[in-house]
């Protein structure tokens, strides 16, 4: 199982929030994973002990329940476990007053398939293609010497979720999240991974980053339903939405060597290179 460093602690207000909603998740048989910076941060900067990506206490949780009524009722749980508390926003919970946990629903409440539609007015929509796969693949990580773990969407999960995310609702931060993850997904891999591939180190020019984010492409395709893979291409063939999103990508990270909208739009064509690559 994977652990965190020893030298990159949890936070401890991070660790009752992990319990709390891990227990009340099982009690009630609902599978659920962390995603979100949050989960970005564990695996960069607490598992693989890079530099922390986006600090934040605010953590997202997806859960996978068959109606609105469980989804009450793990909310409900969690309040009566002391610390969390109603938001004005039905998926939201604080907890201490001030820390946000967002619950993001999924399964048989998705209607059609791949939305959730809140209640009660009906009016918000979020975009949930893809969170099957991504519960799938979830891996278990050891967070404490108490034994705590937690189940969180890989690294290729991660980057699947926010994808659609930035899709659903433009927010410079999903962008910025996929930058870091594609920056970085080089140093998390092996030496192995990285030289397995000849063809594709010839054509990323021993750039060791363009064929990082080549492997991420190609792990995300991994992962994703045939239907997902449809969503994707649909999504990322737009020109337009493409364009966007490197645009975007060019302002959050420190790009080494060529001009940032350069250095972002090659990084961005090897992810793609790999995630539609034929098989």
């Amino acid at each position: 199982m994977l652990t965190i460093k020893a030298h990159k602690p949890i936070e401890p207000v991070s660790l009752e929030i992990f319990g709390h909603v891990k227990n009340a998740a099982e009690a009630l048989r609902i599978p659920y994973f962390v995603l979100g910076a949050k989960a970005i941060d564990l695996w960069l900067h607490n598992v693989y002990g890079l530099g922390s990506h986006r600090p934040t206490l605010d953590t997202d949780f997806s859960v996978a329940v068959e109606s609105w009524q469980q989804f009450t009722e793990l909310k409900n749980r969690l309040i009566a476990a002391g610390g969390f508390k109603h938001s004005r926003t039905v998926h939201r919970l604080t907890y201490n007053e001030n820390v946000p946990i967002d619950l993001v629903p999924f399964g048989g409440i998705e209607t059609p398939r791949g939305s959730v539609v809140w209640p009660p007015d009906n009016e918000q929509v979020m975009d949930v293609t893809g969170f099957q796969d991504i519960n799938a693949t979830a891996q278990e990580i050891q967070l404490a010497a108490s034994g705590l773990t937690v189940r969180v969407a890989t690294i290729p999960g991660l980057m699947l979720s926010k994808l659609f995310a930035w899709s659903d609702r433009r927010e410079t931060k999903d962008a910025w999240d996929i930058g870091t993850l594609l920056h970085d997904y080089k140093d998390i891999l092996n030496v192995a991974r990285l030289h397995q591939d000849l063809d594709l180190l010839k054509s990323a020019g021993y750039d060791w980053g363009l064929v990082g984010s080549a492997l991420l492409g190609l792990d995300v395709a991994a992962l994703s339903s045939s239907e997902t893979m449809k969503a994707l291409r649909k999504l990322l063939q737009k020109d337009a939405e493409k364009d966007r999103l490197i645009t975007r990508l060019a302002t959050g990270i420190k790009w080494a060597g060529d001009e940032p909208l350069s250095a972002a739009e090659k990084l961005f064509n090897s992810f793609l290179s790999g995630l539609f690559k034929p098989r």
